[in-house]
């Protein structure tokens, strides 16, 4: 078993055994301090996610992006070795099941380049390095929308207990700017 996996397992094990009432409470402390920093970071458009497998859940944080302003937008996954489109939120009725079972906006809802993206994750560091699930979705979409000029500001959203020392990263992990846990903001921005 790799490093990789090892702590894949890890941080998985961890962030099942938060329980129901604690997982509800580190959301809410979670939604708090995004919503401390939403009015420092500049952008129209906030990519957030449908969590799955125990994922920090992203109702809270939709009802405070929408009443800050932006423009919600989720990943669709269009092929596995494909960046993720990111197309705009427009309703629960433009919802289609799509890649794993994961609901995503139908091929009717615009597609966005969004200004943040936040990221679920399994594992980061302090360093602002990330362990996702293995496909890289996320990174391949950083390094596509970097390649056409556009750099999105990444925010991961995790629970403090998937917090570990160091992350083994190769050439193409792409490094978050901001970890949002229940605890506090981890501000990695180079």
């Amino acid at each position: 078993m790799t490093d990789k996996e090892n702590l894949r397992k890890i941080a998985m094990e961890a962030r099942h055994n938060i329980n129901a009432e604690m997982r509800h409470v580190f959301e809410c402390s979670i939604a708090e301090h995004f919503q401390g920093i939403i009015p420092h970071i500049q952008g129209q458009s906030i990519a957030l996610y449908n969590a799955i497998r125990g994922e920090v859940r992203c109702d809270s944080l939709r009802d405070i992006i929408n009443a800050s302003g932006y423009k919600i937008g989720l990943p669709v996954v269009a092929d596995r070795d494909e960046p993720l489109v990111f197309r705009l939120f427009q309703g629960s009725d433009k919802m289609k099941v799509g890649y794993v079972g994961i609901r995503e906006p139908d091929e009717t809802c615009l597609t966005i380049l969004p200004d943040i993206v936040c990221t679920p994750l399994l594992a980061f560091d302090e360093n602002g390095g990330r362990l996702g699930y293995g496909a890289g979705h996320y990174d391949r979409s950083f390094i596509a929308m970097r390649e056409q000029g556009h750099s999105p500001l990444k925010i991961g959203l995790a629970f403090e207990c998937q917090k570990f020392d160091h992350i083994p990263c190769e050439a193409h992990d792409q490094p978050l700017d901001y970890v949002i846990t229940e605890n506090k903001v981890y501000n990695f921005k180079r």
